[in-house]
Order: C-alpha cells, then sequence, then structure tokens
C-alpha cells in the first residue's frame, strides 16, 4: 500500500490513507474532555487541538489508501509566471506529501525545470544519517543550513557589481537629496541591483513540516528566514494549518514585506 500511495503522489494525486482503531468508552470520554478544552481555550487554541489529535491518533490500522485527481485551472502557470515578472514570490504551503507538491509545483511552473533546489525534508536526512535518532537528524538539518547560508554569502559576493570611477561618482552624486545626479544615482543603484540578482543563481527551498519544527525554533529562525528570502520560492510540503500560520508570521515580522496567504479551506485560517 505504501508503494501505491508513493505512486499516486508522482502522479500528483492527493493522497487519502483510510485507517481505524477500536477506543475504550472511557478513553474517549477522557480524550473529549481535552479535545473540548482545546477547542475553547482562548491561548495557543489551535496548537492545543493539534496535540489533542495526536493523543488519538496513533497506533492506527490502515485499511486502504485513495488518490484523488484535482485538476489545475487553466491560466494557473501563465499567472503565476506574470506575477513573479511583477516582482511577486509565489509560495505553496500544503499539507500535501512531498512528492505530490513536487508535482503540481512543476505543473504550475513554480518550480521550473532547471531550477536549483535546496531541500529540507527529514526522511533524507534520517537516511543519510548513521544514526537513527531525530537528534542526529536534526544535527545534518542544521548543518544544512548553515552551508547553504554560506553558499548563499558566496554567491551575492561573486555577483556584486565591482566598484569603478563611475560608480563612486555615482554614489558621491546621491548625497545631494531633491537633484537630478541623486535621482539618477538611485536609478542606476536599481539597475546595478537588478543587474546582480539576475546574475544570481535562481533557487527553490522544498521543506517538510518536521523540518519546520525545528527551523521556526528561536536559535535558527532567522537563518531560515534569510535563506527562504535567497529563494524564488518555497515549497512546504505535509504543513499543518499552525506551522502554515508560523510560517507566514515569522516572515512577516523579521522582513516586513507585505504578504497574502490565499487558501481554499479551513487548513489555511491561520496564514493571516
Amino acid at each position: 500500500m505504501v508503494s501505491a500511495m508513493e505512486s499516486y503522489a508522482r502522479e500528483g494525486l492527493r493522497t487519502l490513507c483510510i485507517a481505524y482503531k477500536e477506543i475504550k468508552e472511557k478513553k474517549f470520554i477522557r480524550w473529549l474532555r481535552v479535545y473540548e478544552e482545546a477547542q475553547t481555550a482562548t491561548v495557543d487554541r489551535q496548537e492545543k487541538i493539534e496535540k489533542a489529535a495526536e493523543m488519538l491518533e496513533n497506533d492506527l490500522e490502515l485499511q486502504g489508501i485513495t488518490g484523488l485527481e484535482d485538476k489545475l485551472q487553466e491560466g494557473v502557470g501563465e499567472t503565476i509566471e506574470k506575477l513573479r515578472h511583477a516582482g511577486i514570490k509565489v509560495w505553496m504551503l500544503t499539507g500535501d506529501k512531498v512528492e505530490t507538491a513536487l508535482n503540481i509545483a512543476v505543473a504550475t511552473s513554480l518550480l521550473p525545470q532547471g531550477m536549483r533546489r535546496l531541500s529540507y525534508v527529514m526522511e533524507d536526512f534520517r537516511s543519510s544519517s548513521s544514526s537513527s535518532s531525530s537528534s542526529s537528524s536534526k544535527e545534518l538539518l542544521l548543518q544544512q543550513l548553515q552551508q547553504d547560508l554560506r553558499s548563499i554569502a558566496a554567491e551575492k559576493r561573486r555577483c556584486r557589481p565591482p566598484v569603478t570611477a563611475a560608480s563612486a561618482a555615482t554614489g558621491l552624486a546621491a548625497a545631494a537629496p531633491g537633484t537630478a545626479a541623486a535621482a539618477a544615482a538611485a536609478a542606476a543603484a536599481e539597475a546595478e541591483a537588478a543587474a546582480a540578482a539576475e546574475k544570481e543563481e535562481e533557487r527553490a527551498l522544498v521543506i517538510d513540516g518536521e523540518a519546520v519544527v525545528h527551523l521556526l525554533e528561536d536559535d535558527v529562525a532567522i537563518q531560515f528566514a534569510a535563506v527562504c528570502t535567497a529563494c524564488k520560492t518555497v515549497i512546504c510540503s505535509r504543513v499543518t494549518p499552525y506551522q502554515k500560520g508560523a510560517v507566514v508570521t515569522l516572515l512577516k515580522k523579521l522582513t516586513g514585506e507585505v504578504t497574502l496567504a490565499i487558501g481554499d479551506g479551513a487548513n489555511d485560517c491561520s496564514r493571516r
């Protein structure tokens, strides 16, 4: 069944597992109290609801899987391309599996062929780790984060335009605000920045919800945001409603950028 589910995901189908377990009445009543308290909580409500659900959603017996076709509307790829040409970055935050998310990203031109991918998928780190412990996987994730930051910084230095006599003169002219020379200097600086950005290699970040848990921690959140903003697009897969909102909030707080979050269901309500 697992191989069939992976096959469905690679085809871009929305996968759904069907599983069950028997629960004794007393245990269910105890759990229901916890769940109802979480629903009426005034602080960290969503997080408490998810923790309550985790208490019940374990040791399930898999019964079967389904693959649902969710066709893209016409013009999605063209619309995303126009948004990008307008300087708007488009990200995708979804609860779908990594394979499904990647398939959809390619189909919508969100992830063009040939774009370099940075991957923070915990299953990959577990496969690379000599130890099966979660701490070892986390260490590999954080090492990769640091390596990517160094690579991005080095690339920015390579693409930075050299200081010439003309650019130095332009900088001096900018010291007199409100003049024609200042306006010309600002335009020249903007053109240089745009040219440098074009020289940089386009990259995309692919990340799963398990990695997001670690990267939203206070001591690495700023570095995570730095990698995100250096990418043309970010694809978050297997993220919870709470994580969707947390990622959006983090970027708004650290970058001051204006964000617009669009979703089609209750799972997207927290992306305020």
